[in-house]
């Protein structure tokens, strides 16, 4: 999983993005610790642990140029290592929520209401988009440090584009126009997936970063795509629904 080297920001880029935001070189002694700390992290597999360790770095080596940072990482992890700390920041989670929604404030995460009625607010699903994250289920975009924020925004539109294509293949009633026969649960599981994919095609296309505009006809298409499908589900379920559906 190599990274094209002209999606990275290296020195020839704008004279802001040439140098780390501090004023004064790393010692060498911080930097050897920051490397060996990030090919641990690497072993661990940990995406929280390896984007603390890419930060750790980045401070170690304050002063210096980008390029000479993406060394280090090269020589800590090999010729994957921005690959693996680009992926890893591509899929860190909120710590707000689960996958982009939280329990429903409204009905508690029960579906129905005490007087037995569907609660309105999340529509029988028991949970509601998470507020933090917007339903995308990622952390904060402005966590990514500048110099690979194009690239993981692209690593994680071509993430969720992979995801839609699995949901498609995997679900042929939809196409088929069989979605409203399937078991609530299913359907269920299925509206929250197309909620989550739908919150994240949106939040890359609103983001303005030239990954956004790369893909901007995909993003569109893809949008559509999600629109469709959701008109074939129903996210309610009606009183005649098997209580044991419920949360």
């Amino acid at each position: 999983m190599l990274i094209p080297a002209g999606e990275l920001r290296t020195e020839s880029d704008q004279e802001h993005s040439n140098k780390l935001q501090h004023p004064e070189p790393g010692d060498q002694d911080d930097v050897r610790r920051a490397m060996l700390e990030i090919r641990r992290a690497a072993q661990s597999r940990h995406v929280d642990n390896i984007c603390g360790a890419y930060n750790s770095l980045r401070r170690a080596m304050a002063g210096r140029k980008i390029r000479d940072l993406f060394d280090a990482v090269t020589a800590a992890l090999g010729p994957t290592g921005m690959a693996i700390v680009v992926s890893s920041y591509s899929h860190r989670k909120c710590f707000m929520c689960d996958h982009g929604t939280v329990v429903c404030d409204q009905c508690d995460g029960k579906r129905r209401l005490p007087s037995g009625k569907i609660c309105q607010t999340c529509e029988g699903l028991a949970v509601t988009p998470c507020t933090f994250c917007l339903g995308t289920g990622w952390a904060d975009r402005e966590i990514i440090p500048d110099e690979i924020r194009t690239v993981v925004v692209d690593k994680q539109f071509l993430h969720t584009r992979a995801d839609l294509d699995k949901l498609i293949n995997d679900n042929p009633e939809m196409a088929a126009g069989r979605a409203i026969q399937m078991p609530f649960m299913q359907r269920r599981s299925l509206v929250l997936w197309l909620m989550r994919l739908h919150a994240r095609l949106s939040n890359i296309a609103q983001s303005g970063d030239p990954a956004a505009a790369q893909h901007q006809q995909e993003l569109g298409k893809a949008l559509d795509q999600i629109a469709a499908m959701q008109q074939t589900l129903s996210t309610a379920v009606d009183e005649k629904s098997d209580s044991t559906s419920a949360m």
